[in-house]
């Protein structure tokens, strides 16, 4: 349920008030989208590491990455935020699925891969996982997206 938090601000000279409100959900699921997670991945581009994603990915034409468009963001720092992402339902993951970027969909599958490992996550939702790889496969292009989802989310 929705609640309002407000702050109250006093500004100098002439003590204006200024009072602001900032609404804030009790229902995770709605603040976790696949517009949030990819302004948070953006905090992670480095120069330097896109220099050595786009050495080791082949994304010219006829490539088994043809199309691809890299952030340069570390494997490990897209699965930490995945992690910070594990209540994201499969609808906004799907979205993600569709993303031109790699490290957009490793974070897909890594949110995928999150929830398939939880003890807490459901049978139904598993399944969720499970005919989502199925369907969207088309989009997990290369072996690193194939090794991060496999195991627990077509394994299991």
């Amino acid at each position: 349920m929705p609640k309002n938090n407000r702050v109250k601000i006093t500004a100098k000279p002439g003590k204006q008030t200024l009072l602001i409100t900032r609404e804030t959900t009790t229902d995770r699921s709605t603040v976790i989208s696949e517009e949030l997670f990819i302004e948070r991945l953006k905090d992670y581009r480095s120069l330097e590491e896109l220099k050595k994603i786009q050495r080791y990915f082949k994304s010219g034409e006829e490539q088994c990455g043809e199309g691809d468009e890299f952030m340069g963001v570390r494997m490990g720092q897209g699965f930490a935020l995945a992690k910070e992402f594990i209540e994201m339902l499969p609808i906004e993951i799907e979205k993600l699925l569709e993303s031109p970027v790699p490290e957009v969909r490793t974070g897909a599958v890594s949110i995928m891969d999150w929830q398939a490992r939880n003890k807490k996550t459901s049978e139904g939702r598993r399944k969720e996982l499970f005919d989502l790889y199925l369907r969207r496969h088309d989009r997990i292009n290369n072996g690193d997206l194939v090794d991060r989802s496999t195991p627990y989310v077509v394994g299991g």
